[in-house]
């Protein structure tokens, strides 16, 4: 999703679907779109609720750095400093694992 609001307490995000490989082509294939997709991939946002989820005490980010690679950290040093694809950090995609009804991880995911 691409989170909208940021806090130590809770995240609001736009749940996104991203699909990769055969089931990126089958999904544009099935919604009309160019397929297979280019750079093999496909986002899809078909409700653009937004939902709000708290954080885990002890949740971690993970960072991009222009390898692309990650790097953890606690989640507040993350919001502090998203890294070194801080233009990324309002509009790019994050993936964010919940356990127990918390977020525990959130890591950026790079995209062409």
């Amino acid at each position: 999703g691409f989170p909208n609001a940021w806090t130590t307490a809770s995240i609001d995000f736009d749940l996104a679907c991203f699909y990769s490989g055969d089931a990126a082509t089958a999904e544009a294939t099935a919604r009309g779109w160019e397929s297979p997709p280019p750079n093999d991939y496909i986002i899809t946002n078909d409700n653009p609720t937004l939902r709000a989820v708290p954080v885990a005490g002890d949740a971690i980010g993970h960072r991009l750095d222009n390898s692309i690679a990650t790097h953890a950290v606690p989640f507040a040093d993350f919001i502090a400093d998203p890294g070194d694809f801080q233009h990324c950090f309002q509009a790019c995609l994050m993936w964010l694992y919940v356990n127990g009804g918390e977020v525990t991880e959130i890591v950026s995911q790079y995209v062409p």
